[in-house]
């Protein structure tokens, strides 16, 4: 915040940097989703999720999960 053109706020900096890294992680949220609905996801055939779980700082799955997108809407000109 300026005050009389010589002062600065470490609060208003500190939100005006915590709006300008919001953003990017609000867009990413959003193109996920859009992307997730957009299309069914179907596991590859005769295959079951292997949902075991590998220990450490950050819990992960031992295995990727895959999946195959499949276009959700029939006419492809929808997706333009």
């Amino acid at each position: 915040m300026v005050v009389g053109g010589t002062e600065t706020s470490s609060n208003a900096l500190e939100f005006a940097m915590a709006e300008i890294m919001s953003k990017p992680e609000r867009m990413f949220m959003f193109l996920l989703a859009t992307l997730l609905h957009c299309f069914d996801w179907k596991l590859p055939e005769r295959k079951k999720p292997d949902l075991s779980e590998k220990f450490g700082i950050v819990i992960k799955l031992k295995n990727p999960l895959v999946v195959i997108p499949a276009p959700r809407l029939p006419d492809p000109k929808l997706y333009e």
